[in-house]
């Protein structure tokens, strides 16, 4: 199945967009020990965003934490 680029995506203002991110980072005493996919993550994230975008981030585990962009 071809996906476009989320660059290459024209038109997204207002429309929800479902981002799968692989937030299962290790955590250590309530700790997150390594952010690297939060960090990898966050430009599409902002890229969406920018463009006016819904998003939806659809993740494997829970997530008990926010960050803003």
């Amino acid at each position: 199945m071809f996906l476009p680029s989320v660059k290459k995506i024209k038109n997204i203002y207002g429309k929800r967009v479902i981002v799968r991110v692989g937030f299962d980072v290790p955590i250590k005493n309530g700790k997150i020990v390594d952010d690297f996919r939060i960090i990898k993550s966050s430009p599409t994230i902002r890229l969406l965003k920018n463009k006016g975008a819904k998003i939806i981030l659809l993740g494997k585990h829970l997530i008990f934490f926010s960050f803003s962009i």
